[in-house]
């Protein structure tokens, strides 16, 4: 309450300053707009660090968009005016789009296999094959795009490691497919301005009612929780489980934007006794289907979703509303004791509204979502999501977010924030501190307070934690910056946990990028603790045909301590997921080539060796191949 307090009196007695006019922006002559596809050109002019331009490349994938000089000053290391002397036309709001037509056929193909995991024990290698995988240890993944006109057409096939290549139930065909057509209008007058056929993807909101794609998840900046719908967009990503397939388009009216949704597919589907926890989404699973167990949860699940939603949209706000009916029909029994939790509907119909958009130094967002169905309460089913950031001046922002997840929300395709990977049903407070003290000095605090009240077994889930982050990034030029994050989680049914992360970046010249990260995390009660070393060298020069990443790091998690995981960004492969356990050393190595008649190449290499009684190395290489015609 002293919080809330504090923060109504700064608010009160700050006076609000006019951001640039969006009108003024667009007459700017040669201006460069901070959208991704300028990220590389304004990297390669020194515009922005390389830290910068991964940050912000990141904050695009999900679905992000910058709207003020305010937005960009939270998400930048560096210094906005810096950066604005630096170039004479920067705007800060992206340009009006304009739509080109393709006039001849052009596309590419892609190509991505991971080959077997190669073990080297006792001077041996070997191919390491699992005995209960029913497939080759092999991974690949086959894209193909094209354009022609105002047309595009993609199509994908892939298996995971393990997985058979082909199968014959339910359906026969490649262990994942997708494909989709889709039309766009060059002309804003006309009617239907895009219609896909197909696999596709949905972001509506706040993801609280319909988000097919993954998100950014929790993250110590309350800009990074904040979702930009993209709205409908085809798919040829790698989850198989969170796009949708069939019929979608997006209408127009005069101010306003139309968007209808019809989709019905086959899809994988987990016992609900699977899991104790409150998850939000109702059928996801990881869409592994290598073992028998995993076998038997493939396409038994029928999905059905059908909707209709409308929204306004400009060039500081938007807002809109959604009508969505879900209906999934189980096709076969996986478990003859399977008990469905009468709590989980597996037919429902769900209304939401969301808002957000900029005013002055005010920028906030929310969403509200309620349930229909014959097994809930309308108001045990009512999902709230709700966030604003102020910023008293360049130097100064203030934010506080809240959530409230009814005991009854479900979903079978939304990105909550929260605080598992599937979403729970929970209330969490969110209170964020951002102070630029220096030119060279940004310090980031923010506390999170969640409570879990609906839980089955309090064994297993804790009522409710408390968890504070405390960040500082210190840039003392273009080539030295270093970070540090303490991290501190205190739950009712736990010791304390704590974890301190240090990063130092070095840019010895335009090209050479150097990286020290170091990690310890320990519970208060014992002694063990985690610990990780890394070191990472990247060569990127944009003049020339060949880039590449080495990373080598050392780490230390003894049983009963936390886990540790890192999240390289590796040139050519994007970010990688790396979940460390016991003693050992990893080395990846990362190569991108290309060639004056558009043709890519990339290999990743990387070896994880683990210091037991008997020692063992685990050795595993990608091969990426593109090509843009």
């Amino acid at each position: 309450m002293l919080l809330l307090t504090l923060f109504s009196l700064i608010f009160s007695c700050v006076q609000m300053r006019a951001q640039i006019p969006y009108e003024s922006a667009q007459n700017l002559e040669n201006a460069i707009p901070i959208i991704r596809s300028e990220l590389e050109n304004m990297l390669a002019q020194q515009l922005i660090t390389a830290e910068d331009s991964q940050q912000l490349f990141i904050f695009f994938e999900n679905g992000g968009s910058i709207q003020n000089s305010y937005q960009l000053q939270g998400l930048l290391q560096s210094d906005l005016p810096t950066i604005i002397l630096n170039s004479e036309h920067f705007i800060i709001l992206p340009p009006r789009q304009h739509r080109v037509a393709h006039s001849n056929l052009s596309g590419q193909c892609d190509l991505v296999a991971k080959l077997p995991t190669l073990l080297h024990h006792q001077n041996k290698l070997l191919w390491q094959q699992d005995s209960s995988h029913l497939g080759p240890a092999f991974s690949f993944q086959q894209r193909c795009l094209f354009f022609y006109q105002n047309w595009r057409f993609g199509a994908q096939i892939a298996k995971d490691a393990g997985e058979p290549v082909w199968h014959q139930h339910p359906t026969k065909g490649f262990d994942f497919m997708s494909a989709y057509i889709a039309w766009e209008s060059q002309q804003k007058s006309n009617f239907v301005q895009k219609w896909i056929l197909g696999s596709y993807q949905i972001q509506w909101g706040q993801g609280l009612q319909l988000w097919s794609s993954r998100g950014l998840g929790k993250s110590i900046d309350l800009l990074h929780l904040a979702r930009n719908p993209a709205g409908l967009k085809p798919y040829q990503g790698k989850d198989e489980q969170r796009f949708l397939q069939g019929l979608a388009l997006t209408a127009n009216l005069p101010n306003l934007e139309l968007l209808f949704i019809s989709s019905l597919k086959r899809i994988d589907f987990k016992a609900l006794t699977d899991t104790l926890n409150e998850d939000i989404n109702l059928t996801y699973t990881s869409g592994l289907h290598r073992t028998a167990s995993e076998m038997a949860k493939r396409k038994n699940g029928l999905e059905q979703l059908i909707g209709i939603g409308i929204r306004r949209k400009r060039s500081l706000y938007q807002c809109g509303a959604l009508i969505l009916y879900q209906h999934l029909n189980v096709q076969s029994i996986i478990d003859s004791n399977l008990i469905l939790n009468p709590k989980k509907a597996l037919s429902f119909c769900s209304m939401g509204g969301y808002f957000q958009g900029t005013w002055r130094q005010l920028y906030g967002y929310a969403e509200c979502v309620a349930l229909c169905s014959q097994y809930n309460s309308l108001r045990q089913s009512i999902a709230l999501n709700a966030a604003f950031i102020y910023y008293l001046n360049s130097k100064l922002e203030l934010g506080l977010h809240f959530r409230a997840y009814g005991p009854s929300y479900q979903s079978f395709y939304s990105n909550p924030i929260s605080n598992s990977s599937s979403g729970s049903n929970e209330r969490a407070c969110i209170f964020q501190l951002k102070w630029k003290a220096f030119n060279s000095l940004q310090i980031q605090l923010s506390n999170e307070y969640v409570q879990i009240p609906h839980a089955l077994q309090i064994s297993l889930l804790p009522m409710s934690f408390n968890e504070t982050r405390l960040l500082w990034q210190l840039q003392k030029s273009k080539t030295q910056t270093y970070s540090c994050q303490l991290f501190l989680r205190d739950k009712t049914t736990s010791a304390l946990q704590y974890r301190v992360a240090f990063t130092a970046d070095f840019k010895i010249e335009k090209s050479e990028e150097l990286r020290i990260v170091t990690q310890f995390s320990a519970f208060s009660a014992q002694s063990s603790s985690s610990k990780l070393m890394a070191f990472a060298w990247r060569h990127q020069k944009f003049s020339k045909p060949l880039r590449f990443e080495f990373i080598f790091g050392a780490f230390q998690v003894p049983p009963g301590s936390p886990l540790l995981f890192t999240y390289p960004y590796l040139v050519g492969f994007g970010a990688q997921n790396l979940r460390l356990n016991g003693v050992g050393t990893y080395r990846l190595a990362a190569f991108q080539y290309t060639t004056k008649d558009k043709w890519q190449f990339g290999i990743l290499m990387s070896s994880t060796h683990l210091w037991t009684q008997q020692t063992s190395t685990q050795i595993q290489i990608s091969i990426r191949l593109r090509k843009q015609f």
